[in-house]
């Protein structure tokens, strides 16, 4: 039988024909094992000390492989149950013949002259990528959707970036040497990003290190767009806005956000209203009849097949959803705690009672843009189910500590809920409502009730379900009476504004634990700071006054409640 690793002259395997009850050893060209000088350790993690030319296979013990300057060239490691490979320092390593493992999350392919990305590799599981010092002058049209760490400094040569999807959950761009003439970025992307600048940085752990991005010259199919950071400003090209500047680019964000918020939620609206006076006045049933229209229900029939057509993509099988109990329940939909493939998650339908063709619309206009949000501080999208149109179930994250408003009830002292997790919550809120607001979307609904919380004490936004985009021309005032702003609850437009002040109303929550206008009276500053808390820092009280101005205009942006937010809480841990 001729040897299979003829070609190399030494070839690490772990085919039992060749290393006998070894679980691994290294071979020649006629396949004749030969001294090994590897180990696995007690933390699992396999490190090769003997120079190989090749790697055929890496021991299933290991979640871990260091394979740091021994290695020519790599081939079929499905077999492998690794979470994490490194092959650094390996001058002229050879991937074209190389299968990853479905398990791997981390990969380090630092400073092995590569010229460009490596294919075969499913770069939308990895969270940790280490690309650093090798060759590469682009990075084209891959997928980095669950990416927590993107690693590629040291590479001078790499100036152009082009249809790339970044993660909501990245933490760390790290480009050191990197001088981009052209870097094109979708609004997803793009808002992953703004969201990263805002954070702290931190050298290697956290923010966006680059040499430079000025797109000015090769920017001619988007608009320019700017990250402004404390030493330098970044211009990137956001893609599919040549004629508008902000908004999403893709044809779900059309047809869904700006058409479909205006056209069905004021359907909606006027339709509910319409029905209502019909019961007290005849003469409305004119109008009425207008809603019934053939032409009025086969568009909405329209909507709601385009919407299917959309999430086809997240489609799951029904078989693999089990409802175990109701956890609430609300004007048109309820929420049951479920089962994904054993996993739990939230599972949220329609009431049957609320199945007109345009709650169906509106509920499959809420899935749809819930789908395309991707940020740490808001419930995770997991997938979506129907048979027919009326039985769609949208599978969300399950946060199984209830939300923020059960919590601030059930401590007797305002203290009793701790000021440091306040604080994590109250920042979680700001960066949920950051993130909505750089892609354009006002949430309109925001209070502590619709921040849930799991046993990890993480805080994330819920309740996507009256959240419209900004340029839609349909923001009017939605959500809940006691936390909308004076100007909404007067029938003026839905701003960015109007979002801040609710955020003041749940830091006003926070900080007394009282529900904002329980007496009916208006919340004045003396109102405010005579419940606060004893131990409520005193620009947190600034802060919410500040949310709750009664004029718009001096609200503070989100950008700037973000920045002031983060300098008072990095200040409160460098002065403990």
């Amino acid at each position: 039988m001729s040897c299979p690793y003829a070609a190399y002259n030494t070839t690490l395997t772990t085919q039992s024909t060749y290393c006998g009850d070894q679980e691994y050893c290294i071979v020649g060209r006629a396949c004749d094992r030969m001294p090994l000088e590897t180990f696995v350790n007690s933390s699992s993690v396999f490190q090769m000390i003997t120079h190989v030319d090749f790697v055929a296979g890496i021991p299933k013990e290991a979640t871990s492989a260091i394979m740091d300057g021994f290695v020519n060239s790599v081939g079929d490691l499905t077999a492998a149950n690794a979470t994490e490979l490194r092959f650094d320092n390996n001058d002229d390593l050879d991937l074209t013949k190389a299968v990853w493992p479905q398990s791997l999350r981390s990969l380090s392919l630092r400073n092995n002259s590569l010229k460009s990305l490596p294919s075969g590799i499913r770069y939308d599981m990895l969270e940790n990528i280490y690309l650093d010092q090798n060759q590469l002058h682009s990075v084209e049209h891959v997928v980095f959707t669950n990416v927590i760490r993107l690693s590629i400094n040291k590479m001078p040569a790499l100036t152009v970036w082009n249809n790339v999807s970044l993660s909501g959950k990245l933490k760390y761009f790290g480009c050191d040497s990197c001088r981009f003439t052209s870097f094109n970025v979708d609004q997803l992307s793009y808002s992953h990003l703004l969201v990263l600048s805002k954070m702290t940085p931190q050298q290697n752990e956290v923010g966006i290190f680059v040499e430079s991005i000025n797109t000015t010259s090769s920017c001619f199919n988007g608009s320019l767009v700017n990250i402004t950071m404390a030493s330098q400003t970044l211009v990137l090209c956001l893609l599919g806005t040549k004629s508008q500047t902000n908004g999403f680019p893709s044809s779900i964000t059309t047809g869904l956000i700006i058409a479909a918020n205006f056209i069905l939620v004021v359907s909606l609206l006027l339709y509910r209203y319409c029905v209502h006076k019909t019961k007290n006045r005849e003469s409305f049933a004119p109008y009425c009849q207008f809603w019934e229209h053939d032409t009025i229900q086969s568009n909405l029939e329209e909507n709601i097949n385009s919407y299917l057509d959309e999430l086809a993509l997240w489609r799951m099988s029904e078989s693999d959803v089990k409802l175990i109990h109701k956890i609430a329940s609300g004007g048109y939909g309820q929420v049951w705690a479920g089962e994904l493939n054993g996993k739990c998650v939230a599972v949220k339908f329609l009431h049957r009672s609320q199945r007109s063709a345009i709650d169906i619309a509106m509920f499959l206009n809420e899935v749809a843009i819930t789908a395309r949000l991707q940020c740490p501080y808001i419930i995770a999208f997991l997938g979506v189910v129907w048979t027919s149109p009326p039985d769609t179930r949208m599978l969300l994250e399950y946060m199984d500590s209830g939300d923020v408003r059960e919590h601030l009830s059930r401590s007797k002292q305002p203290d009793d809920f701790s000021w440091e997790l306040k604080l994590k919550c109250s920042a979680s809120l700001v960066g949920a409502v950051l993130y909505l607001h750089s892609i354009n979307i006002l949430h309109r609904d925001i209070k502590a009730k619709n921040i849930l919380v799991n046993t990890n004490m993480e805080f994330k936004l819920a309740d996507i379900g009256v959240a419209v985009d900004e340029l839609s021309g349909a923001a009017f005032g939605f959500g809940t009476s006691q936390w909308m702003a004076p100007e909404v609850l007067k029938g003026l437009s839905y701003t960015r504004s109007a979002d801040i002040y609710s955020i003041g109303m749940v830091f006003f929550e926070l900080n007394t634990h009282l529900l904002p206008f329980c007496d009916g009276s208006q919340l004045t500053r003396k109102i405010i700071l005579s419940n606060s808390s004893p131990s409520c820092p005193v620009w947190f009280k600034e802060l919410t006054l500040s949310c709750l101005s009664h004029d718009p205009e001096k609200r503070p942006t989100i950008d700037l409640l973000s920045l002031t937010l983060q300098e008072k809480m990095n200040k409160m841990c460098h002065d403990s």
